[in-house]
C-alpha cells in the first residue's frame, strides 16, 4: 500500500536555513505482510531522492516545533 503527500516550502528558504527552498513530494510504502514502513522524499524538479538529513533536524514556528523523523519505528 502506498501514501502519497505533496509538501514542501514552495520556493521559500526556511527561516535560518538558506539553500532549502524544494518543493518535494513523499511517498510512505506500508507492506502490512512484513508490518514495515518505509517513505521516500523526491524532489520535484530534479527527480531525484533526499536524504531526510540534508533537511534541518528541528523548525519552531507558531504551533509549535517540527521535529525531523529520519526513521520510522
Amino acid at each position: 500500500m502506498n501514501t502519497l503527500a505533496t509538501g514542501g516550502i514552495g520556493g521559500r528558504d526556511y527561516l535560518g536555513h538558506p539553500g532549502s527552498d524544494r518543493s518535494t513530494v513523499t511517498r510512505l510504502t506500508v507492506d502490512l505482510a512484513s508490518s514495515t514502513a518505509t517513505f521516500a522524499i523526491v524532489d520535484t524538479s530534479t527527480g531525484k531522492q533526499l536524504n531526510p538529513s540534508d533537511f534541518p533536524a528541528r523548525l519552531d514556528g507558531l504551533n509549535g516545533p517540527l521535529i525531523r523523523i529520519d526513521r520510522l519505528e
